[in-house]
């Protein structure tokens, strides 16, 4: 993004009271907001690697369901669909972490700007 996208994401994240309840707010050349993005899975720290995960989760009771065979593999997919089931502690144990987030965006208007069209 560039400079300019940068404060104007920075004047949103500091002004959440000024977007609608769908975090969108309409300017008159634009309308920008917040999209929010999926939880994904990560490693808590660099100090775990996929290897030493998938070993720590093959010695739990719980954790061998998140496991793909036969390498073993994490299944990310599955351990975020049971993120409901999963404390914190949990996959702090097994050297996971979940990332929440939503991602700034600025929208365009689709058609022409008056300028253009007078011209």
């Amino acid at each position: 993004m560039s400079d300019g996208g940068n404060w104007a994401e920075a004047w949103a994240r500091q002004h959440p009271e000024v977007f609608s309840p769908a975090r969108t707010l309409a300017c008159p050349h634009a309308t920008i907001g917040f999209r929010a993005e999926p939880p994904r899975i990560e490693r808590a720290s660099r100090s775990w690697n996929w290897s030493r995960i998938a070993e720590t989760l093959g010695e739990l009771d719980w954790g061998r369901r998140y496991l793909r065979t036969p390498a073993p593999e994490v299944d990310k997919e599955a351990i975020v669909a049971d993120l409901a089931r999963l404390s914190p502690s949990d996959l702090r144990e097994t050297g996971l972490k979940i990332i929440h987030g939503d991602r700034f965006y600025v929208a365009l208007p689709t058609s022409a700007p008056a300028w253009q069209e007078a011209a």
